[in-house]
């Protein structure tokens, strides 16, 4: 038995919708908050106007851009909020970006939020029953990250938190659980002062007063890494060596395939091989870039006909608009819209990022080795002088893509990318 997740990364936690979800609710810049926000077409423009019409179980999808405001989450249990590559950013240096309070059970994905005092504030004026999940995050340049208060419960997984003036998380009361996290430049990584926190699996990189403290409450710390910060002494599993991160100056703190964290987590833990967040290299397609058709992967469908991002899909998106296999498959096929190329029938369509391979060779196939696993991505095209459906089984996918400028016989085009992943 392997452990696939050890080489997936900036990869969202998957989560099914809740049984009693009623409603999705779409936000897109170029939307109205007068729209109904039931797709992208009729797209709310705010997050907070989706958060006030949306009930407790209901799913809000955020089209990637920048949206300059506060998002309140009050008194709304069990919501879902997914940044398809969006970016929330703080109003101004003394203001909250993301506030969730006795909102049981909700849960936040896939946004970029810096520029805050505070990136995300959670309380609670009573126990809670469920946890609020904070995952696939990238929290910057806030003067705290996440700040914890009140009876709240939290679980943090696979979110960065790097470059906050004062600390990453900072928990004053209730219960948090931080896994896979990686805590980097900020002046303290993770503090308690009251409640519970415990932290696993996580990554203190370079963080200038010290990594992890505990001035009240009860701390626990697990299987930690820490290198160019004091490490807690006596402390099970704790790393502390150079983790050879991707590039510091580019705050790409994913790991390198030599890492020694690569496979370093606790061996009972079920989510990653790895230690921090995210993981080894990124393996995925390139981001989008509007002069390159096919590269916005929005509207791409997979195998069974569900669109790239959907909760029940095949792929994700990253917080770079990327295309990426779910973590708990080994194989799938995700192809674009039919493309109409016109009279010319060229097109250099798909663009591909391995960062374990910083020169990928051109060619139909890419094999990325990490940690003893192997993933393929095969790129196929296929054209026709008439139009044809998405789904259409003809033309069949017989002619292979390369990534210099592609020449087709026909003017119709449609692109199709696999992944498999496999054992070595």
């Amino acid at each position: 038995m392997f452990r696939i997740a050890a080489i997936t990364c900036l990869l969202s936690v998957i989560v099914a919708p809740c049984a009693d979800a009623q409603t999705t609710y779409h936000v897109d810049l170029g939307g109205s908050d007068t729209n109904d926000g039931l797709s992208f077409e009729s797209a709310r423009r705010t997050i907070s106007s989706a958060v006030a019409s949306a009930v407790p179980g209901d799913t809000i999808l955020v089209n990637q851009g920048a949206y300059t405001e506060t998002v309140a989450i009050t008194g709304k249990p069990r919501l879902t909020v997914r940044g398809i590559g969006a970016t929330i950013l703080g109003v101004g240096n003394f203001e909250t970006a993301v506030l969730i309070a006795d909102s049981p059970g909700t849960r936040l994905s896939g946004f970029h939020i810096r520029n805050a005092q505070l990136g995300v504030q959670l309380t609670a004026s009573a126990v809670q029953d469920q946890a609020v999940e904070l995952s696939n995050l990238r929290i910057s340049h806030c003067y705290f990250g996440v700040a914890v208060d009140g009876d709240a419960r939290l679980t943090l997984r696979d979110c960065l938190l790097h470059d906050c003036g004062y600390c990453g998380v900072l928990v004053n009361g209730g219960s948090v659980l931080v896994q896979h996290a990686t805590f980097a430049l900020c002046w303290r990584g993770a503090l308690i002062f009251g409640g519970r926190l415990a932290v696993k699996n996580s990554l203190f990189y370079k963080n200038s007063d010290y990594a992890y403290g505990v001035a009240g409450g009860v701390g626990e710390s697990s299987y930690n890494a820490f290198f160019g910060n004091p490490a807690p002494s006596g402390l099970a599993g704790t790393i502390v060596a150079d983790p050879r991160i991707q590039d510091e100056v580019a705050r790409d703190f994913l790991l390198r395939p030599d890492s020694p964290l690569a496979s370093a987590s606790d061996p009972d833990d079920s989510f990653h091989a790895h230690i921090g967040a995210f993981g080894v290299g990124a393996v995925a397609s390139a981001a989008p870039d509007p002069a390159v058709p096919f590269s916005d992967f929005h509207n791409w469908i997979d195998d069974e006909g569900r669109t790239v991002g959907a909760l029940d899909g095949r792929f994700l998106l990253s917080l770079q608009g990327a295309v990426l296999l779910r973590s708990d498959l080994v194989s799938g096929s995700v192809r674009s819209p039919v493309h109409d190329a016109g009279s010319s029938g060229q097109f250099n369509a798909i663009r591909l990022t391995a960062r374990e391979d910083p020169s990928p060779p051109s060619g139909s196939r890419h094999v990325i080795d990490a940690d003893g696993f192997s993933l393929t991505r095969e790129i196929e095209y296929r054209v026709s002088d008439a139009a044809f459906a998405p789904e259409a089984v003809d033309p069949p996918f017989a002619s292979t893509f390369r990534n210099e400028p592609n020449r087709a016989a026909g003017r119709y085009i449609q692109v199709r990318l696999t992944f498999r992943r496999d054992g070595r």
